[in-house]
């Protein structure tokens, strides 16, 4: 298995699961945002940080009334919340939309960069 640095992954336009998490943890690092990566048995996808059940509110509005209103307009938004009551949202890049259904896989470790 190889990870690509987030710079070769721009260049190529390609990669598995794991160099799109490296990519956008290192892009939303690079704006000031909070990420974080999920391994599962057989995954590797990015989660953001969106804050409490307001930042959640507000994240909803904007994936389903902004952002991805064909896709997830009525769709239900999946993400974690930590000990701290932080929400995570999902970023899989195997989903339509921000906040799509997670993996039905065991979370085996939880990386914060």
């Amino acid at each position: 298995e190889y990870f690509a640095k987030a710079s070769e992954s721009v260049g190529l336009l390609a990669g598995d699961c794991d160099d799109h998490a490296i990519l956008m943890a290192a892009s939303i690092k690079a704006i000031g945002g909070t990420v974080r990566l999920v391994r599962t048995t057989e995954h590797i996808y990015p989660e953001l940080n969106v804050g409490d059940a307001e930042g959640m509110k507000h994240a909803a509005f904007l994936i389903r009334r902004v952002l991805f209103p064909e896709q997830a307009r009525h769709a239900a938004l999946y993400y974690h919340t930590d000990a701290d009551g932080n929400h995570w949202i999902n970023l899989d890049y195997t989903r339509h939309y921000p906040g799509g259904e997670v993996m039905d896989e065991k979370i085996v470790g939880i990386l914060h960069v």
